[in-house]
């Protein structure tokens, strides 16, 4: 499944991805924290809406 970061409104700039919590290979049950994305003020924890298996993640830290 692709992950797809919702649109906050009111953030402006630029949001990297500041924790990854999982690599390809893992599995990972419903709601577990995957990566964090940082925004100026906030910080957006990314879940996984279902249990699977990663096959792949293309970002890193700092992206």
């Amino acid at each position: 499944m692709d992950i797809k970061v919702p649109e906050l409104k009111g953030v402006m700039g630029k949001a990297t991805i500041s924790a990854i919590y999982v690599n390809e290979g893992d599995t990972v049950v419903r709601n577990q924290t995957l990566f964090d994305v940082d925004f100026d003020k906030v910080v957006l924890e990314v879940i996984a809406a279902s249990a699977g298996v990663v096959h792949s993640f293309s970002a890193k830290q700092g992206d």
